[in-house]
């Protein structure tokens, strides 16, 4: 509704630079809401277009994670959506917007691995971002014992299934807990397993969603078609008999 009002008031009185993210919003809900790509995907270049009118930088955190990580996906490939989505994380962070590191860095992970990215050069990013979240989210002292985390849990959450799923590949579960050095050491869930468990308990559907991905990716190129078909079993629980509508 105000991504169309937004609209509206942009066609009767003419373009503004907040016009720019109302086009981005109005293209998400055209592919999200009403799964009309072609329509979304050439409102997502207006936008592009109308973002040179004004100060693209300013408006890239906020904008590009919208068309990079919804719109544009459905027509190009992944490969293409990561530097967008890298210069918005990197805008977001400048700009101190925290809602949208969380956001554009979720997009960025997840779009990375499911394009193929090198396993560890994605293990090196992840550390590389949760250490920049850290900076912008915690306040830690030298004196905290505590073994929880006192970072915003949203990206806590997503940073560490992927962190978890990454691990998992590259063998590192093999490592002794003493010998690895993580910037997600402090961490509520030791496996993507808990998470399930919690996303589910706690009707978190993006998040379980997202792991689920993950999980039955990372079975099936282990050729672990037992846990494969667990996972696929526990999406179609939750998302098809249940007709949620998860479009990461």
């Amino acid at each position: 509704y105000v991504a169309c009002q937004m609209m509206k008031i942009t066609m009767t009185y003419g373009h503004c630079e907040d016009s720019a993210f109302g086009a981005a919003a109005f293209a998400c809900a055209l592919v999200n809401t009403l799964d009309d790509i072609d329509e979304g995907s050439a409102w997502g270049q207006s936008t592009l277009s109308l973002m040179n009118l004004y100060d693209k930088e300013a408006l890239m955190s906020s904008i590009y994670g919208l068309l990079y990580g919804v719109v544009f996906i459905w027509k190009e490939p992944f490969q293409l959506q990561l530097e967008p989505l890298a210069q918005s994380i990197r805008s977001s962070f400048a700009k101190g917007e925290i809602e949208f590191a969380v956001i554009n860095t979720v997009k960025y992970v997840g779009r990375s691995f499911f394009s193929g990215k090198n396993i560890r050069v994605l293990i090196g990013e992840v550390e590389a971002l949760a250490r920049q979240h850290g900076n912008l989210f915690c306040n830690i002292s030298s004196s905290d014992s505590s073994d929880k985390p006192v970072c915003n849990p949203l990206i806590q959450l997503h940073l560490t299934m992927a962190y978890n799923t990454l691990h998992d590949l590259q063998g590192a579960t093999d490592t002794p807990e003493e010998e690895v050095s993580s910037p997600l050491e402090k961490v509520i869930f030791s496996n993507n397993d808990d998470i399930i468990k919690d996303t589910i308990e706690t009707e978190r559907y993006g998040a379980l969603h997202l792991v689920l991905a993950y999980q039955a990716i990372k079975s099936f190129m282990l050729r672990d078609m037992d846990s494969a078909l667990q996972y696929t079993n526990l999406y179609i629980e939750h998302f098809v008999t249940k007709d949620l509508n998860m479009k990461y």
